[in-house]
This record gives C-alpha cells, structure tokens and sequence, in this order.
C-alpha cells in the first residue's frame, strides 16, 4: 500500500502492443487504483525524465491514501524497451515498485505494429519490407534482456508478468484470471 505519496506504487512497463491499453482501462475503473486519465502513457521514465519528479507528480492526486486510493500507477509500454528505464524507477521509486509486463507472442506483436503503422500512415510497405527496414519493431519482442533489467532491479516477487493471449476469458461474463492475478499482485479487490 502507498504512504501519502503521489508517486506510483506500481507500473505497467509494456510490450507494446501486448493488451495494456485493456488493463489501463481495468485498472482505471477499480475504486482503489488511481491511473491519470488525461492521458495513459506519461513518457515520464523515457523521454520526459528531465523534467524532474514534480513534473512527474503532477499528474497524480495529493494525498492519494485520504481519496481512497491504496495504488497509485502508470502504465507506459515503451518503458520495457528502453534500457534507461529500469534505473530510472529504481532510483526515482524504489525497489519495492510493482512492476506489470504484459507479453504476447512476437510476431503477433510485430504484425500488430506493423498494421497500425500501415492504418496510421507511418508506412506504405508490405510486412516483409517493413521487418527488414524497422528493426526496433521486430527487437520488441525479443524479450530475454528486457524482463531481466526489470527483474534484476525489482526482484522476482515485484514482477508480474502477464500474457496478451489469456487476458481475455472465453466466457465474457467471466473475471479473466490475469485480473485476479493482477489484484492479488497489487493486494486489491
């Protein structure tokens, strides 16, 4: 549970393309978690870290604990990637910051960033091309190196990772279990 901080207690690191979107949506509806509803991805940890931590804290509420909340978070899935990031939260948050990573298998990542840059109008290129002339997508989902900075920093018991492919339940009036899971990792409902 957080002190009367306005820190995060808790971050949803990536991948991209993995889900997290849906769980900032979970997330943001419980009565117990605040996640900033400007925007869900802050950038603070990659490319806004210069601005310092009272940029960053001024996108969550003062006194989180007297509104009800017991987690403060955020979720930007570009963090997993950048090799920065982990170091950051560590010396910005602490090692005892609830880390959440959402997988999914690569190449299904990688299509699923390929059509949204083809939709978006970021390329024109078919999928083979786009592979051979963006490299950094297909390096997402190589995630061995990235999931041991976070682990390595934040321990094993501080890292839940989830997996895009059960995040949703075939019965639609079902919990997906990746949410309890989730609850039981940030000791909520």
């Amino acid at each position: 549970m957080i002190a009367n901080t306005q820190l995060p207690s808790f971050l949803g690191v990536g991948a991209q393309k993995a889900g997290t979107t849906w769980l900032h949506a979970q997330l943001q509806s419980h009565p117990e978690v605040f996640l900033p509803t400007k925007r869900k991805e802050i950038h603070f940890f990659d490319a806004y870290f210069e601005k310092g931590l009272d940029w960053y804290r001024s996108w969550f509420p003062n006194n989180p604990v007297a509104q009800g909340f017991r987690h403060v978070g955020e979720i930007t899935p570009k963090y997993m990637f950048d090799p920065a990031v982990a170091d950051r939260i560590l010396e910005a948050l602490g090692a005892e910051t609830k880390i959440i990573i959402v997988l999914r298998d690569p190449v299904e990542r990688f299509l699923s960033s390929y059509r949204m840059s083809y939709s978006q109008g970021d390329t024109e290129l078919g999928p083979g091309d786009f592979f051979r002339t963006n490299q950094e997508a297909f390096a997402r989902g190589q995630y061995s190196g990235q999931l041991q900075r976070f682990i390595s920093r934040f321990g094993k018991s501080n890292v839940l990772i989830l997996f895009y492919e059960k995040l949703f339940p075939d019965n639609p009036n079902e919990v997906p279990r990746s949410l309890l899971d989730v609850g039981d990792f940030l000791g909520i409902d």
